[in-house]
């Protein structure tokens, strides 16, 4: 019995490798601007995280075959998503986004070319930030701040202003009513 889970181990083991060959960190431009990717799977499908000057994107492709694959590519600050296209060759990643969208319009997808820098074996989750220690407060909070609102009805307005100071300990110092 411990032979045949070693026979299976081996056996199975370059096909789990072999899962997710384009899984790793890449490297490209877009429009002159330094672009970072990087694509882990999950299960077999790649999710990619790109940041093009801190601006991030998300890339989500389920494969075709070993060198295709087709999905999505959204920009979450912006709440869009465009198809997306991918074709892999000896460590070069093509994307080719907004494809159906351009066939669509009689336009041309935008391509960006990426060059493999590292492989991922495992993606493993970054740490958790540390919890605050009670009694700690965010100093930027420290001050004066200022509400105001106004209310207009035919020849009649007013206006009412709230100026909150808080203390350092987070609890306010006073509310004055203007």
């Amino acid at each position: 019995m411990h032979h045949r889970s070693l026979f299976l181990a081996l056996f199975f083991a370059p096909l789990l490798a072999m899962a997710c060959p384009w899984q790793g960190t890449y490297t490209g431009t877009l429009q002159g601007v330094p672009v970072a990717l990087t694509l882990h799977c999950e299960d077999a499908v790649y999710v990619g995280h790109m940041e093009a000057e801190g601006y991030p994107y998300t890339l989500h492709l389920t494969p075709g075959d070993a060198n295709t694959a087709t999905g999505t590519f959204a920009d979450p600050a912006l709440g869009g998503t465009r198809s997306c296209s991918a074709q892999w060759t000896s460590g070069t990643l093509t994307l080719r986004i907004g494809e159906l969208e351009a066939l669509l319009a009689g336009g041309e997808p935008l391509e960006l070319v990426f060059r493999r820098t590292a492989t991922e074996a495992v993606r493993t989750p970054p740490p958790a930030p540390p919890a605050p220690a009670s009694g700690t407060r965010d100093g930027r909070l420290v001050g004066t701040w200022v509400y105001s609102e106004s209310y207009v009805s035919g020849d009649f307005s007013f206006a009412t202003e709230w100026r909150p100071r808080c203390g350092r300990w987070g609890a306010p110092w006073a509310v004055v009513r203007m």
